[in-house]
């Protein structure tokens, strides 16, 4: 939100210093987030008056003139027509520059010199039009004197950060009230002066969308001409960003960063028998004054005449109904659209405007006929028009005003202050609100632009921020505060700290990605369009997303860790290891699904004290990835898993496995699919893990646990097996463990070899059996004992062969 310092200064008829507003401002919880100083974007322009107007001698369309500049009379030779002896008019003299960058230089046309210029609106910045010169009939410019210096040749531009709950902030008003509570000024509006009819309007209005229009309000402006604005109209509104157009569409410009209500006005000639409020068609298109064409659908809000639709409703008016050059007679609008309707439709067409900008934030409704009716004078005014007092009204104004009770005790507990109740009463009082003292009570009642006041508390923070947040004292608690995360928080906190100590680091990603990197990530071949279909099918798209970019839902951790991965390597950067726990969301027969998900890659190097591992051991592999899961998984005191083939098609098929914890499937780990990484045009291996955190948390027992460590030896025993190669390393260890044998402390995997000497359907694995007794020294005996009953078992269960045993 844009406001000038010269426009607060006049509605509050005080001069103001822009660093004390700031100040206001800021204190009062209003980000100013920039100011500016602004010029007028033209100089050396004075005012004259013309005394002497006569052909050319030799030109048939060329004028000489001669104008008076108080101190001097110039001559100035022109083609312009609309001039007549008396007219005041803007004159650029040698060495002026103009709005459009012209500089004006003296020269000779046929025969005669011209020391200068008229001006026309287009060539000052005031409008579009170019087809005559610009006469300024108006006491205000004195003969003489600098147009800059009369429109203010320096001002200060503010540029607000509008809290979403206060519309009301969106007005010059609205902005001046909260200066002029602190300094004890009242805001000032001047009122305009017009012709009346009392006939009524040939137009009448209808809504057929109540849900989508509240109330819905229209003037009849009768006999306006369409001409430039006044200069003080036309640059005030060029200071906030607004280009000028023309005296009627300027004034509903003008009021709706005065007011902050928006309003449209239609050439009501164009306008066929009524105005209605209605939903939009499905597919029906509407060509905007911007010149674009937009397709709408039924959620969106249209005002229709009988024949089709003429503007898009808070939004954008239509070409078809536009004030022109042409138009006599106008049909004002003020109106109260749903601002989620509003919101929704700019959104998906991707236009924003001032209107809808404000629309969206909500409206106040008590005063729309009283900014109806100061907008329609003014056009009234500024147009020579005849204004209908009738306004055409449907829909019902609700009423918006509340009563609050407050406790003046309240404020201070809540604030830790000591406000007396006349202090808290004036606060109030100064912000707009109307205050009664009953009882030990004050019966609050907020003024109806303060859509923000609910409840009691909110008074608190009017009065905290009337007298300033620097009153409010800082201490400290006088109890110890007591805190505590959940323990699912803990957990997932303890997670993070392993990965982040074995060297990973952590990345926080967007949830909202592009489908094409969800097809990347997950279409093993790009030319597979039914299973791209499918994928398609089951991926959860954003109504009114902001970007392509930001489309749909991620679906898994692989999709932003991999698009991270691709951004470092296109800067060079090879070795790579990160993880990130966050949500995936998918949609599964018409419903949505979100879980959680620990998602880990690794490429490269190993970022872990390289210069302690072994040469070949410096690179990720499968196995060095794989024993940090496995870590990973005795840290949280599991110990008892299965090795599955089981895994996502994002894996490589015989680089993976996932773990089995009590027949979950809790983790898929494995070299990505090398098809993957063709469509992300990635050129080395990468490794990827998957934990599905709800299931892994599931199967944690929240107890305290401890290890007693025996003071005796241990001996361990080296078995060489022959096992067919169908069976996994974790089927011969729950096999073991099935014994529970009370002196076996651990079973490591020594070897796997497959190859010559071997069985083509068998292979050999070689495993090493630690055992120890918390009681005593073992024998030789009871461990050999211990080795016929393992050995005995994997046979009757797994038809394994031995190959050796030893010591």
């Amino acid at each position: 939100m844009k406001v000038s310092l010269s426009w607060l200064s006049e509605i509050l008829e005080e001069s103001l210093d822009e660093r004390i507003v700031s100040d206001i401002l800021q204190s009062s919880g209003i980000e100013v987030e920039q100011i500016d100083e602004v010029k007028t974007d033209f100089n050396k322009v004075v005012i004259g008056r013309i005394i002497n107007h006569e052909k050319h001698p030799d030109a048939n369309r060329l004028f000489v003139v001669d104008v008076d500049l108080g101190r001097e009379v110039k001559r100035i030779v022109t083609a312009a027509t609309n001039l007549s002896v008396g007219d005041i008019v803007p004159v650029a003299l040698h060495g002026s520059r103009l709005s459009t960058g012209t500089v004006i230089k003296k020269t000779k046309l046929r025969g005669i010199l011209s020391e200068g210029m008229f001006c026309s609106p287009n060539e000052l910045g005031f409008g579009k039009d170019h087809s005559g010169i610009m006469i300024l009939n108006d006491e205000k410019f004195q003969i003489g004197s600098d147009l800059a210096s009369i429109l203010g040749e320096k001002d200060y531009v503010l540029d607000l950060s509008i809290p979403a709950n206060r519309p009301d902030l969106m007005s010059v008003v609205g902005v001046a009230r909260e200066i002029g509570a602190k300094l004890r000024l009242m805001v000032k509006i001047k009122d305009f002066e017009c012709k009346y009819s009392n006939d009524l309007s040939p137009i009448k209005v209808r809504i057929d969308f109540p849900e989508g229009c509240m109330v819905y309000l229209g003037q009849w402006i009768e006999g306006v001409t369409i001409k430039p604005s006044s200069p003080f109209v036309a640059e005030r509104l060029k200071k906030v960003g607004i280009r000028p157009i023309n005296n009627v569409v300027d004034c509903t410009n003008y009021v709706m960063f005065l007011l902050g209500h928006p309003l449209h006005a239609f050439d009501m000639n164009k306008i066929n028998k009524r105005v209605i409020v209605r939903r939009a068609f499905d597919d029906e298109s509407l060509a905007l004054l911007d010149g674009s064409e937009v397709i709408l659908n039924e959620n969106d809000i249209v005002i229709a005449d009988e024949s089709g639709p003429i503007g898009l409703a808070g939004i954008m008016g239509a070409g078809n109904s536009e004030i022109s050059s042409t138009t006599t007679d106008v049909f004002l609008e003020a109106a109260i659209f749903n601002h989620i309707n509003i919101r929704r439709t700019s959104r998906r067409l991707g236009i924003r405007t001032e209107a809808s900008i404000r629309f969206e934030k909500g409206l106040y409704w008590k005063d729309v006929s009283e900014i109806i009716s100061f907008a329609s004078k003014m056009i009234a005014s500024t147009s020579g028009g005849i204004l209908h007092k009738k306004i055409e009204i449907d829909g019902k104004l609700p009423e918006s005003s509340k009563e609050i009770f407050l406790v003046p005790e309240k404020v201070n507990y809540m604030l830790g202050t000591t406000f007396s109740k006349t202090d808290i009463q004036e606060s109030l009082q100064k912000l707009g609100f109307k205050v009664e003292c009953k009882d030990r009570l004050f019966k609050v009642t907020s003024p109806t632009y303060r859509l923000d006041i609910k409840e009691a508390e909110d008074l608190v923070e009017e009065v905290a921020r009337f007298q300033g947040f620097e009153k409010i004292p800082s201490t400290l608690p006088g109890e110890p505060m007591p805190g505590f995360l959940p323990k699912r928080i803990e957990l997932i906190n303890r997670i993070k700290s392993y990965f982040a100590n074995n060297g990973f680091t952590e990345s926080i990603s967007d949830s909202l990605i592009s489908m094409e990197d969800v097809l990347k990530t997950n279409t093993i071949s790009m030319q597979d369009t039914d299973k791209a279909t499918f994928i398609e099918d089951r991926v959860i798209k954003v109504l009114s997303a902001l970007s392509e970019e930001h489309s749909v839902l991620r679906t898994s951790m692989l999709e932003p860790l991999t698009m991270l991965l691709k951004r470092h390597l296109n800067r060079q950067i090879y070795d790579i290891s990160f993880f990130e726990v966050g949500k995936v969301f998918k949609k599964v027969n018409n419903s949505f699904s979100e879980e959680n998900l620990l998602g880990v890659i690794a490429t490269g190097k190993r970022q872990l004290d390289p210069w302690r591992l072994y040469v070949e051991d410096k690179n990720w592999s499968f196995y060095p990835f794989k024993g940090i899961f496995e870590n990973f998984f005795r840290s949280f005191g599991i110990i008892d898993w299965e090795i599955s083939s089981d895994v996502s098609y994002v894996f490589h098929p015989s680089i993976s496995c996932s773990f089995v914890v009590k027949d979950k499937k809790v983790l898929e780990i494995g070299e990505v699919n090398p098809r993957i990484l063709h469509n992300w045009e990635i050129n080395q291996t990468l490794f990827y893990a998957q934990l599905f955190i709800d299931k892994f948390l599931d199967l944690l027992e929240f107890k305290n646990t401890k290890h007693v460590f025996s003071v005796f030896p241990a001996a361990t025993r080296d078995i060489s097996i022959l096992v067919s190669k169908e069976i996994f390393y974790s089927k011969i260890r729950n096999e073991i463990k099935m014994l529970n044998c009370p002196i076996l402390e651990n079973i490591t995997i020594l070897d796997v070899y497959q190859g010559k000497g071997i069985p083509e359907d068998m292979k050999s694995i070689t495993l090493s059996l630690r055992f120890r007794s918390e009681e005593k020294t073992l024998s030789n005996e009871e461990i050999t004992e211990w080795i016929e009953k393992i050995i005995k078992k994997l046979k009757d269960s797994l038809g394994i062969q031995i190959r050796s045993v030893n010591n």
